[in-house]
């Protein structure tokens, strides 16, 4: 089912992704009842839709059914589970619920490090999502965080992967946040340069930096280059 939600949200087909997944779940239901373990994937394709349109309250719905049916049947927990949970995670940082948002997500870490193992994307995924959470109300632990996430996607990728570029990204909001401009402007050219390697001058991630960069030069009063970089943003 992943492939089919890749495809559907590249092409902003909501509304489509969603009637595919409620169909899929029906189609689960009629043949194996409404208590088997594969409708955990499909309840959390459902949310992860509706998060994307901004139902919250239907994403929270489907989340924590997701998270039911799949603790029933894997009690002790599993890589599923600890998706879920991350995801769920994802929805309450939405939601401006950090405390829930952390809490989720060391859950998935903890499952994430038991099934899959310390040296392990789904780890390094884990780590810089807590440092994205800890980058404005507690900067020294998301530099913690996302510097093992940095070292983990490093040893699996090289020096020269998106992945890396994304921790680039985070450790520059979070120097910011600690008022070391310089080398926050030094980690967003790193990461400036492998998105644009990767995908070109237009990418939405390469247009979040910019918008991050013009927020904070807005905050210094540098108005004419905030103006500027909001606008590459907008590009």
């Amino acid at each position: 089912l992943f492939p089919y939600t890749t495809l559907f949200r590249s092409r902003s087909k909501y509304d489509e992704a969603l009637n595919y997944f409620e169909k899929a779940k029906e189609w689960d239901v009629k043949m194996f009842g409404p208590d088997n373990e594969a409708l955990a994937k499909v309840y959390n394709n459902i949310a992860l839709i509706y998060k994307e349109l901004e139902n919250y309250p239907k994403s929270l719905e489907s989340y924590n059914k997701a998270i039911e049916i799949e603790s029933k049947f894997r009690p002790e927990g599993s890589k599923d589970l600890a998706l879920f949970n991350n995801n769920l995670g994802g929805l309450y940082n939405s939601l401006e619920e950090l405390d829930k948002a952390v809490a989720y997500v060391k859950t998935a870490l903890e499952m994430y490090l038991k099934y899959c193992g310390e040296q392990s994307e789904e780890v390094a995924m884990a780590y810089g999502n807590l440092a994205d959470l800890y980058g404005t109300t507690n900067p020294e632990l998301s530099l913690q965080y996302v510097k093992k996430a940095l070292g983990f996607y490093m040893e699996m990728y090289g020096e020269h992967h998106p992945d890396v570029a994304w921790c680039y990204g985070t450790l520059a909001v979070v120097y910011y946040n600690k008022g070391e401009d310089a080398l926050a402007e030094e980690y967003n050219k790193r990461a400036l340069s492998i998105y644009k390697d990767f995908y070109g001058e237009a990418h939405p991630r390469i247009a979040l930096i910019y918008h991050l960069v013009s927020i904070k030069l807005l905050e210094k009063g540098k108005i004419a280059q905030a103006t500027e970089y909001n606008q590459k943003a907008l590009e």
